[in-house]
C-alpha cells in the first residue's frame, strides 16, 4: 500500500489484471545486460521479470516498472538477447526480446539564407518508438531552459525560438519537437562565393569505428532508420556552383543502406539523407 515493490511483484500485477481482464499474459524471465547473458536456463541466471501478452495471435512484451516502456518496447537493459516465456502449464519456451522493426528518427528542416548570410531554419524532428523512449529518458526531469540551452550549444551556437514539443507524455504517440532558430556560423563566404553543408549541424564529421580489426559485435541497442529531408533556399543574385555527389550505398545480407541524394532547382537545394541499420548487434564479420 506504499506504492513500492520489486520488479518481479509490479509485473506479476500486471498479469494478473490483464488474465482477470481476459487478455492472456505471461511472465518472461530475463537476464539484465549488467547481469550476462543467459546461455541456457538455470536457477540464477534469470534477474528481471517481464511481461507477454498475446494479442492477435502475436506476442507482445511490456514492462510495468517504467513509465516510458510501452507495447514492444522495454528499458534498454532488458533487451538481451534471449527470455525465457513460463506458461501455466509449466512449460516454458525461448522468446527474442531483441526489437525486430527499426526506430525512427525524422527530421525535416527549411532553411533559408539571406545576403548577409545569416540562416533562419525551422526544424521539425519526429521521434517513434526506442529513439523516442531514449528522449523521453535522457531528458524527464530537465528544466525546458536547461535543455534548451544544451541543445544550443551541441547545435554549434544556434539560437532557438519558437520553441514547441508534442507527445511529450502520450506514449501511443511519436514525441515531436519543432522549433525555429537563427545562426551566423553555419556557412563561410569567401571570396564571394557562399559554401554551406547541407545538414548543418546534423552532420557527423568523424566516423565512429576507427579499429582497425573488430574483435566484439557493434551494438545499437536496436534497429534504427534516420530519415534528413532539408531545404535550402539560397540568397537572391547567387546561383549553385556545385553539390556533392549523390550515392547509394547498400551492406551485404540486407544489414543496413545509406542515401544520399540531392538537387539543385531554380534557387533551392533539396536534400534527402537514409541511415538504415537493420540489426541491433552488428557480427563483427561485418565489420570491413
Amino acid at each position: 500500500a506504499d506504492g513500492t515493490g520489486n520488479v518481479a511483484e509490479i509485473n506479476f500485477m500486471l498479469i494478473s489484471m490483464l488474465n482477470y481482464a481476459g487478455i492472456k499474459s505471461y511472465p518472461v524471465l530475463v537476464s539484465t545486460k549488467d547481469h550476462g547473458i543467459a546461455v541456457y536456463p538455470n536457477r540464477t541466471i534469470f534477474n528481471y521479470v517481464i511481461v507477454s501478452v498475446d494479442l492477435d495471435g502475436k506476442s507482445v512484451l511490456l514492462d510495468a516498472t517504467n513509465k516510458y516502456a510501452t507495447f514492444d518496447v522495454l528499458p534498454l537493459n532488458v533487451i538481451n538477447w534471449k527470455g525465457r516465456l513460463i506458461r501455466t502449464d509449466v512449460t516454458s519456451e525461448e522468446i527474442n526480446l531483441v526489437p525486430k522493426t527499426p526506430s525512427k528518427e525524422m527530421v525535416d528542416m527549411i532553411v533559408t539564407i539571406d545576403p548577409n548570410s545569416l540562416i533562419q531554419a525551422k526544424v521539425r524532428v519526429q521521434r517513434v518508438d526506442y529513439e523516442a523512449f531514449e528522449f523521453r529518458e535522457n531528458y524527464a526531469g530537465v528544466n525546458r531552459e536547461s535543455y534548451l540551452e544544451k541543445l544550443e550549444e551541441i547545435s554549434n551556437g544556434i539560437q532557438i525560438k519558437e520553441y514547441k514539443i508534442d507527445n511529450e507524455e502520450d506514449l501511443s504517440k511519436p514525441i515531436v519537437e519543432t522549433y525555429s532558430f537563427e545562426s551566423d556560423n553555419h556557412l563561410d563566404r569567401i571570396g564571394g562565393k557562399i559554401y554551406i553543408n547541407p545538414l548543418l549541424f546534423f552532420t557527423q564529421y568523424k566516423n565512429p569505428f576507427v579499429q582497425e580489426k573488430r574483435y566484439f559485435p557493434i551494438y545499437f541497442a536496436y534497429p534504427q532508420i534516420k530519415k534528413f529531408n532539408v531545404n535550402i533556399e539560397i540568397p537572391e543574385g547567387y546561383v549553385v556552383e556545385s553539390i556533392p555527389e549523390a550515392v547509394t550505398l547498400n551492406m551485404i545480407d540486407n544489414v543496413g543502406k545509406f542515401s544520399y541524394k540531392i538537387a539543385a532547382v531554380a534557387n533551392k537545394i533539396q536534400v534527402s539523407i537514409t541511415s538504415e541499420m537493420n540489426l541491433a548487434s552488428v557480427p563483427t564479420e561485418y565489420y570491413d
